[in-house]
């Protein structure tokens, strides 16, 4: 009987032993894996497009065509599909431009701008990236500038 019971205590110190080790591989194997998904989650950069530059010349005149150039900027590790570029004056001209846009990337756009009406002229430059991303921050996705449109100097007779 004393053998009986040395084997059942062998048998059991060893199931406990197997189990143990079991466990013990399942739980750091289950951290292994979480530290490996806050890595990944803190590698991936939140998207966050960004107007950097407007440059509008200084003397604009009604109905004459003018080039702007925008510099916009992809703060982001991930390539965008379908990102927007729009350009609206409170004259009621709009133009806008759709565009992929690639990681860490710096883009020089020029728009052409005919204003409509003279005066006090309130222009809006806004870039919107695919509507299926949040962005981090939409703050820095507009440029907002008064221009004073004026008539076109009159035309020189001889």
């Amino acid at each position: 009987m004393k053998k009986y019971r040395s084997y059942v205590l062998r048998i059991l110190l060893l199931s406990f032993f197997i189990f143990s080790a079991a466990d013990y591989a399942l739980a750091k194997d289950e951290k292994s894996a979480v530290q490996q998904t806050e890595k990944v989650e803190q590698k991936v950069k939140p998207v966050d497009l960004v107007v950097t530059e407007v440059n509008i010349p200084e003397k604009i005149y009604l109905n004459k065509k003018v080039s702007i150039t925008i510099v916009i900027f992809n703060n982001s590790d991930q390539d965008l599909e379908g990102c927007t570029l729009t350009a609206q004056a409170t004259d009621g001209s709009q133009t806008s431009q759709t565009f992929p846009f690639a990681k860490e990337s710096r883009e020089k756009v020029e728009l052409k701008w005919v204003p409509l009406k003279s005066g006090k002229i309130e222009f809006k430059v806004t870039l919107a990236g695919p509507k299926n991303i949040q962005e981090s921050n939409t703050k820095n996705n507009q440029f907002v500038k008064e221009i004073d449109v004026i008539a076109p100097p009159p035309a020189k007779t001889k």
